[in-house]
């Protein structure tokens, strides 16, 4: 639960977002199961080859966007007061001390950034899976 001037809202538990998060990751399936088709039919190559180069590409940024935005990087500000320009500029650990010094709070933890490098893990596995079989 998050208290939020004096207003406690109840964030949505595992079972409550599961639905969501499968119906993210179909999406992603049949995007990819999409350029798959499009991609083999240009290049002429097996569906399943492109189809697993399609889904490891995916996988690669689903990680990359879950180790950034679970690992704080991409949060360039602690706070209002402090702009995303100072924070793209110096030290990162000197800017955060500075901004904790300021009586910010460091960023939560994302249970979404985690959830988007599981994905990510999935949709590579998926891929070679299809590479290996495709093959």
């Amino acid at each position: 639960m998050v208290e939020t001037s004096r207003v406690i809202i109840s964030e949505p538990n595992f079972r409550e977002r599961l639905p969501d998060r499968l119906t993210v990751f179909g999406i992603g399936l049949a995007g990819g199961i999409a350029v798959g088709l499009i991609a083999g039919a240009i290049f002429s190559a097996s569906v399943a080859t492109a189809f697993g180069y399609t889904m490891v590409l995916l996988g690669a940024i689903c990680l990359l966007g879950g180790g950034l935005t679970g690992g704080g990087y991409a949060v360039y500000g602690i706070g209002e007061g402090v702009g995303r320009n100072h924070y793209l500029r110096g030290d990162r650990n000197k800017l955060v001390a500075e901004g904790l010094s300021r009586g910010y709070d460091r960023p939560g933890a994302d249970p979404g950034a985690f959830w988007m490098a599981v994905g990510g893990f999935l949709y590579v596995a998926i891929g070679l899976l299809a590479i290996v079989l495709g093959s």
